[in-house]
């Protein structure tokens, strides 16, 4: 015979409660969780071009924003959502830091530049010799560093903008060609990622 038996309605839930009532919380709880990571995921914009930053320097959040939308101006909807969205992964730190916030990034930049997804980087004259002297060349990988001179128009947008030091930043764009990079994307969508890239590396050039 059910322990329900002969219970009212109310008996039954207060019953129920009594017992499951932790199991019912946790499992709303990790309901509620995974609507909002779907929600969050559903609403985050899908860049048309993702840029790894590194530099001995720390940025704030407005100064990696300000640098994706003046770099955007050179960019086009690549994905076909009516947007250009430039994202830039912020890798940097002071080289004077002595916390785990300087060895992440660098174990960060290490994975990214070996078998990440960006295609476009910007470093400066001081990373770029912390990897010529780890014996990892980036322009062998990366092809040659570009610098802004100071005519260059995406200087003088980021200089009235109120972007410090832009003379200090150095493009370059990832080697795509019978590498594992394009291997494991596929020459169509590679082709895609390094539209963007060139048109930011051929106005940086200017």
């Amino acid at each position: 015979m059910s322990k329900f038996t002969g219970m009212t309605l109310g008996q039954k839930i207060e019953h129920f409660w009594f017992y499951y009532k932790w199991h019912t919380i946790g499992a709303l709880f990790a309901a509620f969780a995974l609507t909002v990571c779907l929600v969050q995921c559903s609403m985050e914009e899908k860049a048309d071009t993702t840029i790894g930053l590194y530099m001995d320097r720390q940025f704030t959040g407005s100064e990696t924003d300000l640098l994706a939308d003046v770099l955007s101006e050179y960019c086009e909807d690549t994905n076909g959502d009516g947007e250009v969205v430039v994202k830039i992964y912020d890798y940097s730190y002071l080289e004077i830091q002595q916390d785990q916030l300087k060895q992440l990034n660098k174990e960060k930049i290490m994975t990214e530049l070996t078998g990440g997804t960006c295609v476009m980087y910007i470093t400066d004259d001081y990373q770029q010799k912390f990897f010529d002297e780890k014996d990892i060349p980036l322009e062998t990988q990366y092809g040659k560093y570009v610098s802004l001179s100071e005519e260059n128009e995406i200087l003088k947008k980021l200089t009235e903008k109120g972007f410090k030091n832009p003379q200090d930043l150095l493009f370059l764009i990832r080697k795509t060609e019978n590498t594992v990079f394009e291997t494991t994307n596929g020459k169509d969508k590679v082709e895609t990622l390094l539209k963007n890239p060139q048109k930011i590396l051929e106005a940086a050039a200017k």
